[in-house]
Formats: C-alpha cells, structure tokens, sequence
C-alpha cells in the first residue's frame, strides 16, 4: 500500500511539470508572448504594413562614372594636340637654326594648330618639291651659303604647297614690290630664276636679322628690304637685350609684329611640322622635306 501511495505521488508531479501530458517543460514556462497591434498600423485591408527604414539606415549605391570619350578623329589623321605641336615646332627651330631658343606661347601654340589642317591636304607635295631640289641647292646651299636649304623647302611648301599656279608668282610667292627692288620682274616665268631670286632675297633678309631669328625672315617675307630694316628696327626699340624676340607671341602683344605677319609665321610653322612629319600627319605616300637635302 505505502508503495501504491508513493507511485501515485510521483505521477501527479510528472503531470504537473508536463512531462506527461505531451508538453515539454520549455512551452510550459515560457507562454508565447502576444504583441498587440496598433490600429493606426493597419491599412484599410486590415493588414498591418510595413515599418519603413529609417533614412540613415538606408544602404545608397554609388553611379559608376562614366569614362571620358576619346577624342575623335578623321581616319588616319591624328588629331594635333597643343603638346605634340610645340615639340614639332621646337624640332624645326633646332633643324633650321642649329639652335632651340624659342619660347611658343600656347596661344601662338594654337593659331599654328589652326593651318596644319591645310597642309594635311597637301598630298604630293613631296614630289612637286622635288623637282627643285636641284635649284635648291645650287641657288640655296651653294650660292648663297643657306644651310640647311630647310627653310627655302618650308617657306614654299607654306606658300604655294609646291604648287606654281602659272600666274608669274612661281613657288616662292615672290611680289612684284620684292621683283621690282632687284630689277627682275619677269624672273618668276622661269623656275630656276625664280628660286635664284628667292634664295638671294631670303638671304638678304638673313643678313638683317640672322640664322637665329629666322621667324622674322619669315614674318617680314614679301616686305622690301627697306621695310624689313624698319622693322628690325622697331625690333630693337622693343627688345634691345635681345631675349624677349625669341618669345615670339611676346613680341606680337607687343605691337611689333602684325596680325598678319603672325598668320604668315604660323603658316610657316604648321606647313613644315606636316612637311617634316608627313606620316603622322595622314600623308604616308609624302617623304620629309630634309630628306631632300
């Protein structure tokens, strides 16, 4: 009996822990917690919409930026750039004058920018050149002491391309005022007296100025002796330590060189930059102009 009693004893303590009765001792003492909604929660459905993120929570994904477009240009012409033109053009200093002083202001940088375009359009010019490369030398090198012959080579390829247009001017461009000061005004009928009376001429003007300052043989070109001393003079005035001529654009601010001489010379200098780089320029079929000599 007293076994009996204590069976019992030990059942009920089971069903009261929920051991028996199919309920684990966790459910039995930790209930289910109900939360409670709130009304202004709930949309008119009766469902409960959702708690938005908080703006600082929230996760932003940056836009890409976009790579910047290459700059575009026509097939098999680069396009210049202003870095590529100065050194081009510091490169035909050293080759015309053996020396390299000269300062190329980017705004001169760029009106020589301006005309490589129209020399890029100069196909051939390599074999029209070449057609006066005896004269050239004899008349440039030869009889005047030019050399190198390069800027004869350029100045016409700035001028006429090599084209003689059959109107008396020949290659070289030379005016009646320049043909009339030496007593020879029908020499530009005949190509050899023509490129004779263009190298004496620019040899003239050398003695004027000199090797060094060519650009100013090339900004008083079409000028009479007489105007080219008055010039330099001027030249002098301006600049009598000799430094600041060699910043060409400089002397242009300064009112010494023309609107017009400073197109002449930036002629002059994109005309021998596509003459001394025909293929980079688009004229793969053209030679260099210093090879002629």
């Amino acid at each position: 009996l007293g076994g009996l009693v204590v069976t019992g004893v030990l059942v009920a303590v089971l069903y009261g822990t929920g051991v028996l009765g199919g309920k684990s001792g966790a459910s039995a003492a930790t209930p289910t917690p109900t939360v409670a909604q709130n009304s202004e929660d709930e949309d008119e459905t009766g469902e409960a919409e959702a708690t938005p993120t908080p703006f600082e929570e929230m996760i932003f994904e940056e836009t890409p930026a976009l790579a910047p477009t290459p700059p575009v240009s026509a097939p098999g012409i680069p396009a210049a750039s202003t870095d590529a033109t100065a050194m081009y053009a510091n490169t035909l200093v050293a080759q015309i004058s053996q020396k390299n002083r000269y300062k190329f202001d980017p705004a001169f940088v760029a009106l020589i920018n301006k005309y490589t375009g129209e020399y890029r359009s100069a196909n051939g010019y390599y074999e029209r050149a070449g057609k006066y490369r005896e004269a050239i030398d004899r008349e440039f090198m030869n009889a005047q002491g030019i050399q190198p012959p390069l800027l004869g080579y350029v100045m016409a390829m700035s001028l006429t391309k090599f084209v003689d247009k059959g109107d008396g001017s020949g290659v070289w461009a030379l005016p009646s005022a320049v043909l009339n000061e030496a007593g020879t005004t029908n020499a530009t009928a005949d190509p050899t007296a023509a490129t004779r009376r263009a190298a004496a001429y620019i040899k003239e003007l050398l003695d004027i100025f000199s090797k060094e300052e060519f650009v100013y043989v090339v900004a008083c070109y079409g000028m009479t002796l007489q105007e080219a001393g008055k010039f330099n003079d001027e030249l002098e005035k301006n600049d009598p330590g000799g430094q600041n001529r060699y910043d060409f654009w400089k002397m242009k601010n300064a009112g010494v060189v023309s609107g017009e001489q400073a197109e002449r010379v930036a002629r002059f200098f994109a005309a021998g930059i596509v003459g001394e780089n025909p293929k980079e320029f688009g004229l793969p079929a053209d030679g260099r102009l210093s090879s002629l000599y």
